[in-house]
Parts: C-alpha cells; structure tokens; sequence
C-alpha cells in the first residue's frame, strides 16, 4: 500500500535554536512511528523484522516522552503537525497513514508519558488493521476505543467532510443530462456514421463564409453560445414553477405545480443534485410558513404533504442507495438536504444507519440527527430498541452529544447492553449529561463485571464534585477485596477518590497507606503505594503535612516514597510561583 517514503519536511533555519532540537527529535519518532506501521503492512506480525522495528519505535517514543511528557501531533489529511509545523508530508495524500487518521475524523493525536509496550503495539495493531481492510465497520475511531489505549489520547470530529468540497467530483447524473441535451454523448444510433458529401460541402462553405462575417457579429454569435452551454434545465423547470406558484389563485392548480415540483424533486435526489434539492425544500417551507400565517389551511396542508413524502420511507431508501454506491458523493451538500426534511424523517433515518456501508455517510447522518436537538429525543430513542448494536451504538452517541436528561431513560436500557461497544458509547454518553441521577448510575458501573466500564466510569466520576461519589468510592477501597482489583482500577479510584474528596479523603488515604496484611502482601504495599501517590496528588497543606508524617514511618519504603514526593511537591510550588515572575520579565524585555 506503501510505495514510497514520506518526506519529512524540516525548515531548521527558521526555528529558534532552542525549539529546532526538539522539533528534530519529534521528526525522528515520527519517522519511526511510520516505518513501524509500513514494515507492520508488508510482513506478518510475528515476523522478526517488524518486531524489531516495533521495539526500536517503543524505545525511541519512550526516551521522547520522559524528557517532554507527552507528544501531541496535529492531523491533516496531507500530512502531520507539530507545533503548527509540518513535519511529516505523504505524498500520495490517499494512501498514507496521516489521511487514514483524518478520513475517520481525527484531528489530534497524543503520546502520553507512562505508555507501556503492548498498549502501543495494539496501537499499531488498529492502524494496521485499518489499512488493510475495506469493511467499513474498521474505521480508527471505533478500533482505538475497542483498544481501549489511556495514554494514547485522540481528538475527532464527527462530520469532516465539510473541508475541501471543491476537490469532491461533481455529481455524475447532472453532467451525464448536460451532455445529452447537447448531444455530446456518443449515442449508438449515430456510431459509425459518416457525413455525407453535400454536407461536408456544406460545412466547408460555411466556414469560408465565417471569414466575412464583421467581428462585432461573431462576438455576439460567440455570447448566445456560451449562453446556451450553461443552460441547465432542471433549474429552468424549477424558477418556472417558482414563478408559476405565485401566480395560482385555484387550489387545483396550486395543487398541480406542487405536484410537479415533487417529481422535480425526486429528479434532483436521483441526479444527486443535492444542492438545487436543497432550494427546492427552502421553498416550500418558506412557503408553508406564508400560506400558514396567511390562512390558508388547505395549501399549507398540501405543502406539508410534499415535505413529509420527500423524507419517507420509499426516499430515504433511494438515497441510502445512491450513498453506498458513490462513496465520494458531495456529503456536505446530502447533509443541507437530509436536515431540511420534516422531523417525521427520523426513524427513517435511524434505518438508514443500520444499511449504509460508508463511515463517512454514517456520520454525517448522525450529525443530521443530533442537529434536531432536544425536541427530537422521543423519535430518535427508538433506535436503542434496535436489533443491530452499531444502529444502537451510533443513536447512543448522538443522544450523549445532544446531552439532555431526557435521554437518561433510554441511556439507563443501553447500560445493560449485551454488545460491549454499545456499553462503552453509554457510558460516554452519560458522561456529557449533567446531575445526581447520572452520578448514580455511574457509581453502579463501578460495581460491573467489566473492568474497562469500571475504570472509565471511575475516570468520570473523578470529574464530578459529588458528596454520594466520595462516600461510594470511600467504602469500596476500604473493603477488603480492594487489594485484589487490578494496578490501573485501584490507580484511578485512589486518585477519584482524592480529586473528589481533596482534604476529606487524607485521613483515609493514610490509613491505606499503613494498613498491614498478613496474606497478599504485595497486593497491599502495591495499594499502599498508589494510595500514598494519590494523597500527594490532593496537593493542600493538609495532604503536605500527612506526607510528612508518613516520611517518618517505620516502613523504610513508605519513607523513601513520602519523601521523594515531598520533594516532587515542593519543585512544582517553585515552578508554580516562577512562573509570573518569568512572563513579567519577557513582558519588559
């Protein structure tokens, strides 16, 4: 799939001496990163060779990230960024990893320090994946989230279509009836025909004649013909009966033109002339709206009619059809179209996620849906009672990106999920929705058979000042099956349970830290010490002061880790109250 390798650009000269370093270390692992998913493309994974090249990616990555912490790139679909620097351009811009990465909507990506081996290896893993197949259901979003990777963070968009639509090809229907009326099109009656002799005679003449004709005449001949070349005739018909409409007194034939502006419709959809659909949709509208503020009950009626039958079932298949088949369809102007239909169209469009096969269209059909809003919930929540999980998972998520209580009681069903995908986009979904009543169901989760939703739900609940989260979290890491739960969910609960509980969660923090145990013992100095990271983690004068205490334990480990965080404390007050001092001093220089 790979052919050549990207050029790595460098402008070395216009960077400071200080950041030219570092944007030339950055070049590096990024250069790794790429061969390590090329050579993952070409070989099998248990081949020497990638292996070796993963290795040396996961040490070069490492090495970065201990001196710097993390390392964020920005993604265009040409290339990746660093600092607003181009420092990777890819020139078949279709084939390489960086437009891989913006075709599924990401826009950044980060390196977090603390990464360890295998969660890159799955990393690679998913992008690979994602290049070599074509199902549409392998787009990175869905395979990171699967990885479930914490210190490799990613920022995506949920329509990026809306960039570069000039670069998409016009719509094939449209130019194939521009050529027919102009008969430019090959018919097979006229194939093999030659031109007979007197017209050939005829045409020659003609263009002898043409040099006696004054130039003021040929350029107006000249004008008519550019005239005539850009006539487009469905757009005639439609300002016909735009002016047509205006003139009707008798509801028959006010009923008549709204007929024909139907079937002009149903043209445009199947011409994928989205963009004049679109014009014909504000019309009628605009048009309800007038003869409804007018009076007039039984046009607006008619009207309406129009409106809904355009987003029905019988439509909305046909332009389900029309999406799959042309991938690389002008989804920007398909979205104006879809949000103009009447709101009667969302269950139809809540199928329509279940049978379109492209990424891209998915997503811009749920964007359409999250853009009805609040008052729309009630239609869309039918779509959790789905047979299909991805229908579920993508209703689940426009409902959490929507973010209002009333989803909660459809949210509450998916929880429960049998798909562990679905489970997941819950769990995110309730994280955008404010109030005690999601708290409360994110406290339950910390007690699911699933690890992954315990310790996302934990990260969540880290984010919400709640005295019933603090209380929860405080009895489940004093219960004695704590010390058995894995390094990472007593990691995130710890440190949930001092973000939440700041100074009211020292004293129990400490009593963690000194608790024995005569079996298991590993299991506990390991809680113990991530107990003592989150009480350092409370950063007060209160958490200050227990460590203090705790230096002086008769654990020689204890004091070892109580002093080394000690000093880690005191060097981030001093960079801390540096820091206006230094912007004072740059400001007066």
């Amino acid at each position: 799939m790979f052919e050549e390798t990207p050029d790595l650009i460098s402008d070395v000269e216009e960077l400071q001496d200080q950041s030219s370093e570092l944007i030339k270390r950055v070049q590096e692992a990024v250069n790794f990163l790429v061969k390590a998913i090329k050579i993952n493309c070409i070989y099998p994974p248990d081949n020497p060779i990638p292996r070796e090249f993963r290795n040396n990616l996961f040490k070069k990555l490492t090495e970065f990230l201990e001196e710097n912490e993390e390392l964020k790139l920005g993604v265009d679909q040409s290339g990746l960024l660093f600092q607003d620097k181009l420092i990777l351009k890819e020139e078949k811009k279709d084939e390489g990893v960086a437009f891989a990465l913006y075709r599924d909507g990401i826009r950044e990506l980060s390196f977090h320090k603390e990464i360890e081996q295998e969660e890159l290896f799955s990393f690679l893993e998913a992008i690979t994946s994602c290049l070599k197949s074509s199902l549409p259901e392998d787009d990175l979003v869905t395979l990171f989230w699967e990885k479930d990777l914490p210190h490799i963070k990613f920022s995506a968009v949920d329509e990026f279509l809306t960039e570069d639509i000039n670069d998409l090809p016009l719509p094939a229907g449209s130019k194939d009836l521009k050529q027919l009326y102009y008969s430019e099109i090959d018919l097979k009656e006229s194939r093999g025909i030659e031109m007979e002799l007197p017209a050939r005679i005829q045409v020659e003449r003609f263009l002898r004649d043409l040099d006696l004709v004054p130039q003021q005449e040929l350029n107006e001949l000249k004008f008519l013909l550019e005239k005539d070349k850009s006539f487009e005739p469905l757009k005639e018909l439609f300002l016909i009966l735009k002016e047509v409409l205006s003139g009707d007194k008798e509801f028959s034939d006010f009923a008549d033109t709204i007929l024909l502006l139907e079937k002009l419709l149903d043209s445009l959809v199947s011409q994928q002339d989205f963009c004049l659909a679109s014009e014909v949709l504000v019309l009628l509208k605009n048009l309800e709206e007038t003869e409804s503020e007018g009076g007039q009950t039984r046009r607006a009626e008619r009207i309406r009619e129009a409106l809904n039958r355009a987003g029905d079932k019988e439509r909305i298949k046909i332009l389900t059809q029309i999406l799959n088949q042309n991938p690389k369809l002008d989804l920007f102007s398909a979205r104006k179209y879809l949000s103009l239909l009447s709101r009667n169209t969302i269950p139809h469009l809540v199928d329509m996620l279940g049978e379109l096969e492209n990424f891209a269209a998915r997503s811009m059909v749920c964007t359409v849906l999250e853009n009805w809003g609040e008052k729309s919930i009630e239609l869309l929540s039918k779509g959790v009672y789905d047979r299909r999980w991805y229908v579920v998972r993508n209703i689940v998520g426009v409902l959490g990106r929507i973010g209002s209580p009333q989803a909660i009681p459809f949210l509450k069903k998916t929880i429960g999920h049998e798909d562990l995908r679905v489970r997941k986009q819950t769990l995110e979904a309730l994280s955008r929705i404010k109030g005690e009543e999601v708290t409360s169901i994110l406290l339950g989760i910390l007690e699911d058979s699933e690890e992954k939703l315990r310790v996302r739900a934990a990260r969540f609940l880290s984010e919400r000042s709640s005295q019933g989260a603090f209380e929860f979290i405080s009895n489940l890491v004093s219960r004695k099956d704590f010390r058995d739960k894995s390094q990472e969910e007593k990691k995130i609960l710890l440190e949930s349970l001092a973000r939440i509980g700041k100074d009211k969660a020292v004293e129990l923090l400490k009593k963690l830290i000194l608790k024995r145990a005569w079996f298991k013992r590993e299991k506990q100095k390991e809680s113990s010490y991530l107990a003592l990271k989150a009480l350092a983690s409370v950063n007060t004068s209160l958490s200050l002061e227990a460590l203090k205490v705790l230096s002086s334990s008769r654990s020689r480990k204890i004091r070892q880790q109580a002093n080394l965080l000690i000093g880690k404390s005191h060097t981030l007050q001093k960079t801390a109250d540096s820091r206006p001092v230094e912007t004072e001093k740059e400001s007066e220089a």
